[in-house]
């Protein structure tokens, strides 16, 4: 699975469309007032959607898992920002199906976006794993890429230890994220056999 989502456009686009909606429904009231009323509502759910993420990101998350423990390749400095790692939300075991998800959040760049969806998903018996991948100006693409690519290959090397399958590993990506993921589904590295590392023995491709 890969699925990628443009959270801005997808709020821009119901602020215009309500705006519309209202205005073919009263044709005679003010297009001013109308637009004052739809920002009123758009500005209300972008409030409850921001307490909801703030509830959700002051749970107790489980211990960020370094993806390079001994430093990631080409990092700048020793700060959380240069180490990528993935944070897991474990299912209780009744409820486990095989799946895991990557989910890498986008927008603002923090995690606060993946805890809602990792928490769903972890809900409904799939392992979710947040990533915490390196940012611009510090580091560019190529360096993102690579720590998702990592993050891929440390769930499936890992598989046996969250009771998953190798071949039932998604990644799910939003915004900035989704992006991420697309370069990660068009250059994917295979495993190597022979690798001294055990994660580069995995492939990155998502399921």
């Amino acid at each position: 699975w890969c699925f990628g989502f443009g959270g801005c456009y997808d709020w821009t686009m119901n602020v215009l469309a309500n705006i519309y909606c209202r205005w073919r429904l009263r044709p005679t009231q003010s297009p001013f007032k109308i637009l004052s009323i739809a920002m009123k509502l758009s500005i209300l759910s972008a409030l409850l959607s921001f307490i909801l993420l703030n509830s959700l990101s002051a749970q107790q998350l489980g211990v960020p898992i370094l993806l390079w423990p001994d430093g990631a390749p080409g990092a700048t400095g020793t700060s959380d920002e240069d180490k990528p790692a993935i944070i897991p939300f474990i299912p209780e075991p009744s409820k486990r199906n095989g799946a895991a998800i990557l989910v890498v959040p986008g927008g603002g760049f923090t995690i606060r976006a993946g805890v809602l969806v990792a928490q769903w998903l972890k809900n409904r018996g799939i392992t979710a794993f947040v990533l915490r991948y390196r940012l611009q100006p510090l580091y560019g693409r190529a360096d993102w890429v690579k720590d998702g690519q990592r993050a891929l290959r440390y769930i499936r090397a890992h598989a046996s230890d969250y009771h998953i399958s190798t071949d039932r590993v998604g990644a799910v990506g939003f915004s900035a994220g989704a992006n991420l993921i697309t370069d990660m589904a068009l250059n994917v590295l295979p495993g190597q056999a022979g690798a001294t590392d055990p994660l580069d023995r995995e492939a990155t491709k998502p399921d």
